[in-house]
């Protein structure tokens, strides 16, 4: 596989103009080949060679307590729990475990193998917006930056007042949150420590009277200062915890449906191309914003599933500065910029040399500055909450549902502000040069080059994405709108819960693993209670 010519064939597509209609196709492409030239060629998808199908066969005909389908932040929790308190458990989930396979964070490898479609999804509407699932056991805990947020209390009164969501107020989620905080380690970079291309952001923000933050991580680090640790995600955590207390799991199984029996659920599993059912009392649905309301639709258990979907729409930028600071361990930095909080959000995201590479494909002339000067480049983004929202639909023949999202004429706007003032913020910061994600858009030199940037982003030239989806199934007491009730159990429905970001019923403005995690724990404990 020679990925250095097919960059080549792909970046003369690019400046074909008639082919700018399936710029992002390319893009998608474009991005791959850049990731497996960077970590020498494409690599030969092995085949699972475990003990799956024999293990699926053995389950046939066990009868179940729970059925947890998923295990990101939202499914490992209550799966966890229920086991720990003596039921019948089993994950099912459509990715493999790699927690005993080395995989660098952030790498082609990890790209191909644990996010969904090699790492890109796109949503169709006014504006494309490529977004990001997880794609392996752990789910998104797996492949995710691990900053970690409590939930804004203005949306936790949003909530209640918009949706009738009962008892979300801070003092009683705030036992959730310490529990969450205290299993996955959450705390700050090691004094001193803090990656050049985060204090980038603290040192505009302080030039311009800003408000900024340093974000905690769920990291566990080691106790001689270092940055060397290990992030606390599902597989290290909760899942590692499930499997010890002897829970079943099973990887590389894509459920198709649910129907209601007489003592509960049968479950229509795929497995190693073989379908099978197995009967459980309960089902937990945990299978993210998208696969979730995919399952109740395919089931005809909810009319409103799917109806609500909300992301953060993000744009991009990248910085070049006259010193160095980026690095081969730098990670995701942990800095946020929250002046203009809750409209938009600034931070800084991977930058590894293919990283900057794939956001530099919008100045593809210029991504050649990569090579010469990655050290003294970074990546930052702006994310807003949006007013539009978009729907999951299930779909003829397809194994996969149409993702479609609609940004409303203020969110045009509000992108477009917030990435003008990204770019005031990293030129207070020092930035050399800017290079916005607008196809072959100004580049940003100086303030007065700020009003080269438009009032309102163009849908066909700037490219948008999101890595936080969610609120596709709300919960809340609120049945014209809501999927589940407070405690996430679905309307019209006995031993049907759901359990991930689906359920938040807007778009939360932070990172939302926190928020997912704390309402899993708080949810489960009342399914335990009331069982």
């Amino acid at each position: 596989n020679n990925t250095h010519d097919a960059i080549i064939i792909l970046g003369y597509l690019r400046s074909v103009k008639r082919f700018l209609f399936i710029k992002n196709i390319i893009k998608f492409h474009d991005s791959l080949f850049i990731m497996a030239e960077a970590e020498g060629g494409l690599i030969k998808e092995k085949k699972i060679t475990c003990d799956s199908q024999q293990k699926s066969s053995q389950l046939i005909n066990t009868n179940f307590d729970y059925i947890v389908i998923g295990s990101g932040p939202g499914g490992a929790i209550p799966a966890s729990l229920l086991k720990e308190n003596g039921y019948n458990v089993l994950i099912l989930d459509k990715g493999q475990d790699y927690s005993n396979e080395e995989m660098h964070s952030f790498s082609y490898k990890e790209m191909r193998k644990m996010y969904k479609h090699g790492g890109l999804s796109v949503s169709l509407g006014n504006q494309i917006i490529n977004y990001v699932e997880g794609y392996c056991v752990g789910g998104g805990s797996e492949i995710n930056s691990g900053l970690y947020h409590q939930t804004p209390k203005n949306i936790l009164h949003k909530w209640a007042t918009e949706y009738s969501l009962m008892e979300s107020d801070y003092p009683t989620l705030v036992k959730y949150y310490k529990d969450v905080e205290k299993k996955l380690c959450v705390n700050h970079y090691p004094k001193g420590k803090v990656p050049g291309a985060s204090l980038k952001l603290a040192q505009g923000a302080k030039e311009l009277g800003w408000q900024y933050d340093e974000i905690p991580r769920w990291f566990k680090y080691k106790q001689d200062g270092s940055t060397d640790g290990e992030k606390m995600s599902m597989s290290k955590t909760y899942i590692k915890d499930f499997l010890s207390n002897e829970g079943l799991l099973l990887g590389g199984t894509s459920v198709d449906k649910l129907k209601k029996t007489a003592n509960g659920w049968k479950v229509y599993i795929e497995n190693n191309s073989q379908k099978h059912n197995i009967k459980s009392k309960n089902v937990i649905l945990s299978a993210g914003a998208i696969g979730t309301p995919l399952i109740l639709q395919r089931s005809g258990l909810s009319k409103l599933a799917g109806n609500n979907l909300q992301m953060h729409p993000t744009i991009k930028v990248v910085a070049l500065f006259n010193k160095r600071v980026n690095s081969e361990k730098m990670g995701v930095p942990v800095h946020q910029v929250k002046e203009f909080s809750p409209d938009f959000t600034f931070g800084c995201s991977i930058s590894s040399p293919p990283y900057l590479r794939v956001t530099m494909l919008d100045h593809y002339k210029h991504v050649n500055l990569v090579d010469e000067q990655w050290h003294q480049m970074a990546v930052f983004y702006a994310m807003i909450i949006p007013q539009g929202t978009g729907k999951v639909r299930k779909m003829p023949i397809f194994k996969d549902p149409l993702i479609s999202y609609n940004l409303t004429h203020e969110d045009r706007k509000t992108l477009a502000e917030a990435l003008k003032k990204l770019c005031e913020l990293l030129l207070a910061a020092g930035a050399q040069t800017i290079f916005p994600s607008i196809y072959n858009g100004p580049v940003i030199k100086n303030v007065s080059d700020l009003i080269e940037l438009p009032d309102q982003i163009n849908s066909s030239k700037t490219s948008i994405m999101s890595v936080h989806m969610f609120s596709s199934c709300p919960m809340g007491e609120d049945r014209d709108i809501c999927v589940v009730d407070s405690y996430g159990k679905v309307h019209g429905q006995e031993n049907l819960w759901v359990s991930d970001a689906s359920i938040l019923p807007s778009a939360v403005g932070v990172n939302p693993q926190g928020t997912i995690m704390a309402f899993a724990h708080r949810n489960v404990e009342k399914i335990i209670a009331e069982a």
